[in-house]
């Protein structure tokens, strides 16, 4: 069961890594954010009183979203933090609806149509010999999930040492 926390603030981003590199964000919206999604219920969506004010009373269309004050929550590190439920879209938003998910649905489907999916290729320590050489592990597997039938993954693959000698 899903619990999403939302906060708003600056925050900073970057690759993080080079043998497994990920994309991380840093901050402490990052932070507070955590703690609004690990303090909410399943099946809610719990926001922050910065945010309930950024999109109720700063923003140019008021009225989009229907919320329910929750009150004061302990936030491990952060204190009490006022809070509130994000119910649903209010009956102006044109983004709510099924008209609009629908149409949604549809733009994703074609997006996943036209996708070309990249096969990754992994490399793996021989557990023998040298430990600079490394070679490809077979990811052939991949070609049925992929549908990638239309070439064969050793012919790319380095020669053996038995090829070799």
């Amino acid at each position: 069961r899903l619990r999403i926390g939302i906060h708003s603030g600056a925050c900073m981003s970057g690759v993080v890594g080079t043998l497994t590199p990920h994309y991380c964000l840093f901050g402490d919206m990052i932070n507070t954010t955590s703690r609004h999604e690990s303090t909410g219920e399943p099946d809610r969506i719990q926001a922050s009183s910065i945010t309930y004010g950024k999109l109720c009373h700063f923003s140019e269309k008021p009225n989009q979203f229907n919320w329910t004050p929750r009150g004061l929550v302990e936030m491990k590190g952060k204190g009490q933090m006022y809070t509130y439920w994000l119910e649903s879209g209010g009956d102006n938003n044109p983004h709510v609806g099924p008209e609009p998910m629908a149409a949604l649905v549809e733009e994703v489907r074609a997006m996943l149509a036209t996708k070309t999916w990249k096969k990754r290729r992994y490399f793996q320590k021989r557990a023998s010999g040298s430990t600079n050489m490394t070679e490809f592990v077979d990811t052939s597997y991949q070609d049925d999930v992929l549908g990638d039938h239309d070439h064969d993954v050793n012919d790319r693959l380095p020669p053996s040492e038995s090829e070799t000698s």
